[in-house]
C-alpha cells in the first residue's frame, strides 16, 4: 500500500510538473553555457591590443571619467575588470546598458552583440518566470517554485520505487544497467529506472538547490542544518546629519584603483574583480571578487571597504538571492 501510494505521488508529480520542469530544464542547459556564448559573441568587443608587451593600464578614475565624457545618458554603476592584458574592461549601466572599455586609452568599444544578450536575457525570463511581465511574475515564481519542490519529489520517491523488493545482485542489476535486448513497455521501464538512478545525484542537488532558491524557509534551514548565520546584504549608506536643516559635510574619497588594490591584497589569485561603484555621499563601497570565471557563487566573496580609506576593509561570502 505504501508503495503504491508514493508511486503515485511520484507519477503525478512528473506529470503535473513535467512541462514546467522541462522548460526551466532547456534554459537552465543555455544558461549553463551563458558566459561562454557571451564572451564567444563579444569576443571582437572585449579583446584589446595593449601598445606595448607590459603596457600599464590606465588609472581606474581616469578610465570612469572617459566614459563619463562619451556616455552622458546614465551614470556608471559598476566595472568589471580581469588580470590578462588583452581584456577590455566591462563597464555597467544598472541593467539598461552594457560597454566594454579600453583600459590603455579609455576608448568605448561598444555594446557587444545585442541580439546575444537580449536572447539570453529572454532565456533567464523564461527561467525564473516564464517569460511573464509585472505582477504576473509573481505568479510564475510560486508556480516554479512548487514544480521545483515537485521535483525534489520526484527524486525522493523515484530512489524508493526504484530500491528493489529484494537486495540481490541479479535484482540490482536489473534496475541499474540498461537492458538493450527487450523492447516496447520493459525496454521504457528498464531505461527509466538505469537512467533515473545514474542520473540521480545531480537531480537531487540541483533539485534541493532550486527549492532553497525559490523558498525562503528552506534558505533559513540550511543555515540553521549548517550552524551558520545568513549573510546580511551588503548596503551602501550614506551619512546622515545630525541636525536634519544641516547638510553632511563631503566625505573624501578614496581613489577608485585603491579599492581593486584592497580586493587584489585580500584574492590574490583572482579571476575576476567587479567594482560597485558608490553613490554620493555613500561611506562603503562593495566588491565582487571570484577565484574563477565563471557564475559559480561558490567562488565568488564580497570585499566592503570604505570609500575614505580603501585600506579598512572586509570580507564576506556572497549571498545569491
Amino acid at each position: 500500500m505504501i508503495r503504491k501510494t508514493i508511486f503515485w505521488i511520484h507519477l503525478s508529480s512528473g506529470v503535473v510538473a513535467g512541462i514546467v520542469i522541462l522548460i526551466m530544464s532547456v534554459t537552465g542547459v543555455l544558461l549553463t553555457f551563458q558566459s561562454q556564448i557571451v564572451d564567444y559573441a563579444n569576443r571582437a568587443y572585449s579583446t584589446v591590443h595593449p601598445p606595448h608587451p607590459g603596457a600599464a593600464r590606465m588609472d581606474l578614475d581616469a578610465v570612469l571619467a572617459a566614459v563619463r565624457s562619451a556616455e552622458t545618458e546614465a551614470e556608471p554603476t559598476s566595472v568589471t575588470i580581469r588580470p590578462d592584458p588583452a581584456e577590455a574592461y566591462v563597464v555597467r549601466f544598472g541593467r539598461a546598458k552594457t560597454v566594454f572599455v579600453d583600459p590603455y586609452t579609455g576608448d568605448v568599444r561598444g555594446e557587444g552583440n545585442i541580439a546575444v544578450r537580449d536572447f539570453l536575457r529572454e532565456i533567464v525570463y523564461w527561467h525564473r518566470w516564464f517569460g511573464a511581465e509585472g505582477d504576473n511574475r509573481t505568479v510564475a515564481r510560486a508556480v516554479t517554485g512548487a514544480c521545483n519542490l515537485a521535483f525534489f519529489l520526484l527524486t525522493i520517491t523515484g530512489l524508493y520505487i526504484w530500491w528493489p523488493r529484494k537486495w540481490t545482485f541479479a535484482a540490482f542489476k536489473s534496475v541499474f544497467v540498461p537492458n538493450l535486448k527487450v523492447k516496447g513497455k520493459a525496454r521504457d521501464f528498464n531505461w527509466h529506472n538505469s537512467i533515473g538512478i545514474w542520473c540521480l545525484p545531480a537531480l537531487f542537488l540541483i533539485s534541493l538547490s532550486g527549492v532553497v532558491i525559490s523558498y525562503r524557509w528552506a534558505g533559513d534551514l540550511v543555515y540553521t542544518l549548517t550552524g551558520t548565520e545568513p549573510p546580511q546584504g551588503a548596503a551602501q549608506s550614506a551619512s546622515k546629519p545630525e541636525n536634519p536643516g544641516e547638510e553632511p559635510a563631503p566625505l573624501p574619497v578614496a581613489p577608485s584603483e585603491s579599492f581593486l588594490d584592497a580586493a587584489r591584497r585580500q584574492v590574490p589569485e583572482w579571476a575576476y574583480i567587479t567594482l560597485n561603484l558608490p553613490q554620493e555621499g555613500a561611506e562603503t563601497a562593495t566588491l565582487t571578487v571570484s577565484e574563477m570565471d565563471n557564475r559559480i557563487p561558490l567562488t565568488r566573496s564580497t570585499l566592503t571597504v570604505s570609500t575614505s580609506d580603501a585600506g579598512g576593509s572586509r570580507m564576506g561570502t556572497v549571498h545569491q538571492s
